[in-house]
């Protein structure tokens, strides 16, 4: 950039000036980049997905630029960053390239939430040192989905007698798409005995995995005579940021009682049953009439006088 004025003197030797004027004019060596960086898909779901990140790199100044690349100056991904490569690595000034790496989603970037990634481009111009664009970053969002599922059994399923015991298996399934731990079984049961205690082999699950845990109860006269223990039980898990996540309700039914039909209750038509025995026993008894020999005798009035006594 110049600029100037011009000045003169009158006849008079008054001086005078002009305007200022400028010119600019555009160095042919100046040289310029710059990057553009995106991510596809924007989310992510699941371990094992893909994102492709895109670059795209513009030569902004005068000369032309070769060697072009792009570098990654900071990852958060827990798996192998991903290796970006440039279609054309010698740009015309004005002109563009789109650069891409792809990256295999980890389940540890599920669980953190996020994936974020920055890169910076450059490029070597004919004279001097190799510049540098700007940072540009692209951040991936996690769709977390944490949930669980619980499936309860007893074994036996009947029993007849109190002192007997059940033992209880509580599978639980992993069903979401983040790691859960703390895994464990919460007994919700209203019952006359001793709750069982339930343990769990293992504690933390991977997306998938299945873990069986268990308890034994012990059987009590009250339920023999209620005819059926019902249990009921539900799951919990932590995820690594800290919420608790439930599973739904799932009962396990045992047969309590000590009758052919394994109920503790009478069975169906049992009173009739009863009556009918009683009804029986009646009919096939004798009849006995009892009659006070010490009742005194009346005496009857006949026509013609008393009644003669028999000899």
């Amino acid at each position: 950039m110049n600029t100037a004025t011009a000045s003169g003197a009158t006849p008079t030797g008054a001086v005078i000036g002009s305007n200022a004027s400028t010119a600019t004019v555009t160095a042919a060596g100046a040289s310029s980049l710059t990057l553009v960086k995106t991510a596809s898909p924007s989310t992510m779901t699941r371990a094992g997905q893909a994102v492709t990140y895109s670059h795209v790199v513009t030569n902004t100044g005068g000369t032309t630029l070769t060697a072009v690349s792009v570098t990654d100056t900071a990852f958060s991904g827990r798996g192998t960053p991903p290796v970006v490569t440039c279609p054309v690595t010698t740009l015309a000034p004005r002109a563009s390239t789109t650069c891409t790496g792809t990256y295999t989603v980890a389940q540890a970037d599920i669980d953190a939430g996020s994936v974020v990634n920055t890169a910076v481009a450059s490029g070597t111009p004919p004279e001097g040192p190799a510049i540098r664009s700007a940072p540009s970053t692209a951040t991936v969002t996690a769709t977390q989905d944490p949930r669980l599922t619980l499936s309860k059994s007893g074994t036996p399923s009947r029993v007849s007698a109190a002192g007997q015991r059940i033992v209880y298996s509580y599978v639980i399934t992993n069903t979401g798409n983040v790691v859960l731990t703390d895994i464990g079984v919460r007994d919700t049961s209203r019952r006359s005995g001793v709750p069982p205690v339930i343990t769990c082999p293992v504690t933390t699950l991977e997306p998938g995995e299945s873990t069986t845990c268990s308890g034994t109860y012990v059987v009590t006269w009250t339920d023999i005579v209620n005819g059926s223990i019902e249990n009921t039980a539900t799951a919990s898990g932590n995820l690594l940021s800290g919420p608790v996540v439930s599973s739904g309700a799932s009962t396990a039914t045992v047969v309590a009682g000590t009758g052919a039909a394994g109920s503790g209750r009478p069975q169906a038509g049992g009173v009739d049953r009863q009556k009918n025995k009683i009804r029986n026993k009646t009919s096939n008894t004798t009849r006995i009439k009892i009659t006070d020999r010490h009742k005194k005798k009346k005496h009857h009035r006949h026509r013609g006088g008393h009644q003669k006594r028999r000899r």
